[in-house]
């Protein structure tokens, strides 16, 4: 699988969980809804390293109201798998205009709007293609497609987006 869309599937060694998402790509700007029920603000970060083209999302989600003594009480724990330590990164196909960046958390919505540069071209449907599937493939030298992995890179810089 390419190294860009590795951790898009897959959460790292550390995390509880990862977090669903629906990704938006319109001709100026790509969006991303991040599904977060009773995330709260304060425990969410979002970043973007513009090295690597990639979006990061990362935060803990908590029961609200639940102490050790309500927990020992509980008798069905479905939301389990979606609650605790979380990171989630997306790789993003066009060069993003980093100060317009927003980060919004609604209704346990987290949703990052990341505009394209102004006057990029517009991205190609091989590329929104490989976006949907998450890996990238290529031909080998007798010409059949192959999956091809990469050693992961080394972490860039993110800048840090406040989220309203």
């Amino acid at each position: 699988m390419h190294p860009r869309f590795r951790s898009f599937y897959h959460s790292h060694d550390s995390t509880s969980f990862t977090p669903p998402v629906d990704i938006f790509v319109t001709a100026t700007q790509t969006i991303i809804h991040a599904s977060l029920p009773g995330a709260q603000r304060s425990d969410l970060s979002v970043t973007y390293d513009a090295s690597r083209s990639m979006l990061r999302m990362a935060g803990v989600v908590h029961r609200p109201g639940v102490d050790e003594e309500m927990y020992k009480a509980l008798l069905i724990g479905e939301r389990g798998h979606h609650l605790g330590v979380f990171e989630r990164e997306v790789p993003i196909s066009h060069n993003v205009a980093v100060e317009g960046i927003q980060a919004r958390l609604v209704d346990g919505v987290l949703r990052v709007a990341l505009p394209k540069v102004e006057g990029e071209v517009q991205q190609t449907d091989e590329m929104e293609e490989m976006e949907k599937e998450g890996a990238s493939n290529e031909l080998n030298i007798d010409g059949k497609e192959e999956e091809r992995e990469v050693e992961d890179e080394v972490e860039g810089e993110y800048v840090k987006v406040d989220i309203q």
